[in-house]
């Protein structure tokens, strides 16, 4: 009678908790997938100049931005970098406070161009390793939600991100025409773990505490193409286009959840685990770039295209499989665009650069108060005709809200970058 009583007590609550709060509960819409336009940025060169580079890349970060740019290397070169994300995450719940701080420093990228002796023309082959996307975030929560009489406090925690090794090369098919491609291998995974404490302090006479655990752990992998052209018009402008190919992703995730309820004396606890496997298709993405130069002046501009409501689940599990008909209500395309500029000051042989992005939140679901605005700020230096050094500075602040949770993110990012030139 006792484990009856319980359960009739608690069950109200328990079915509350499950359709409001619960982090990763299923409904007829899609949820939102970490891997779905979640670019972090890639080079310090690159994310000084707010990511405009489809037509200004020429070193092996070109694998990613436009592979047709290798052609313009001349010398090998060797190349890696560090990244840096500081994120501030304010929130508010059905009126209820969250908030969190993530700080995170990483190896971002590394790599090697080869250019090949040829009678006319250029060949060059790169070889590269780039963090393409970031899932740290952490958030911390208290208080009382729907009246003063429920309590509750946790966190929600989220590490990793997904990176790709690149195989590329490119070749000058006329004086003023590059065309190159590169092999993209993308791989990583994410840690997800929700902690969370509900009381109240009475329900039907009797006081109850339900503690619960989450943790999952997703393994990505995948393969597709990039392929792009670079067309010089002229000694001062030049034209990028980028086509890259629909990317497949293996995805493995293991789970397991833990409830413990008590009330008075009596304490069920259930723990449920389970193991998911299935594929993410996601779209064809379409980019074109400019690039204007004077002697000590560059100018860059990017549009990139994208519609995610053509994203698919493959092979999916039975609870997910009616998800496909609704992706055009959860995700839409988008149009993001870049600005960047470069000026070389030639007496303290230092380049000043400064940017502009806006990456749009694909997510339909999602209010969206604050776009993803970044602002970025650059330095590079060359040293003793051998080596570069740049550094970047990105800044960002967006805010959404969906199903009673308002969210703002205050996010600084900072880019280091090394090369040597043979």
């Amino acid at each position: 009678m006792a484990l009856k009583k319980l359960l009739l007590i608690s069950l109200p609550l328990l079915l509350w908790i499950g359709v409001f709060l619960a982090p990763n509960g299923l409904s007829d819409l899609p949820p939102e997938e970490s891997s779905v336009d979640n670019l972090f940025g890639l080079g310090a060169r690159a994310m000084g100049m707010g990511g405009a580079h489809i037509a200004v890349a020429e070193d092996f970060s070109a694998l990613w931005w436009n592979p047709a740019g290798l052609a313009r290397v001349r010398r090998i070169e060797l190349s890696g970098g560090l990244l840096h994300q500081r994120d501030k995450t304010r929130a508010l719940l059905f009126g209820h406070r969250r908030w969190g701080t993530d700080s995170h420093t990483r190896f971002g990228s590394g790599g090697i161009t080869v250019p090949i002796p040829t009678y006319r023309g250029s060949l060059v082959f790169a070889l590269g390793f780039n963090r393409i996307q970031n899932f740290d975030s952490s958030v911390r929560f208290r208080g009382g939600v729907l009246k003063e009489d429920f309590w509750e406090e946790g966190s929600e925690l989220r590490s990793g991100g997904l990176h790709t090794w690149g195989l590329g090369a490119a070749i000058d098919l006329s004086p003023t025409l590059s065309a190159g491609a590169t092999v993209i291998v993308w791989g990583g995974g994410e840690d997800y773990t929700w902690n969370i404490t509900r009381d109240t302090v009475e329900t039907q006479g009797v006081g109850l505490r339900i503690t619960q655990h989450d943790y999952s752990n997703d393994g990505y992998r995948g393969l597709n193409l990039k392929f792009g052209l670079l067309f010089r018009a002229n000694r001062y402008l030049s034209f990028g286009w980028t086509l890259e190919s629909p990317l497949k992703l293996t995805i493995e995730q293991d789970w397991t959840a833990e409830t413990d309820s008590l009330i008075g004396d009596s304490l069920v606890s259930i723990t449920d685990y389970g193991y998911y496997k299935y594929k993410l298709s996601l779209p064809y993405k379409f980019g074109l770039g400019a690039r204007f130069t004077l002697p000590y002046l560059t100018l860059a501009a990017d549009l990139n295209y994208t519609d995610w409501s053509q994203t698919e689940y493959k092979y999916p599990p039975a609870d997910m499989s009616n998800y496909n008909p609704y992706m055009g209500d959860a995700y839409r395309e988008v149009l993001s665009w870049h600005i960047g500029a470069e000026a070389l000051v030639p007496k303290l042989g230092v380049k000043f650069r400064l940017g502009y992005y806006r990456d749009p939140i694909p997510y339909k679901l999602k209010n969206i108060q604050n776009e993803r605005d970044f602002f970025t700020f650059g330095l590079g230096f060359l040293m003793g005709k051998v080596m570069t050094l740049d550094f970047a500075l990105v800044h960002s602040l967006w805010e959404t809200s969906s199903k009673g949770l308002d969210e703002r993110h205050d996010v600084n990012r900072v880019f280091l970058t090394v090369g040597y030139r043979f």
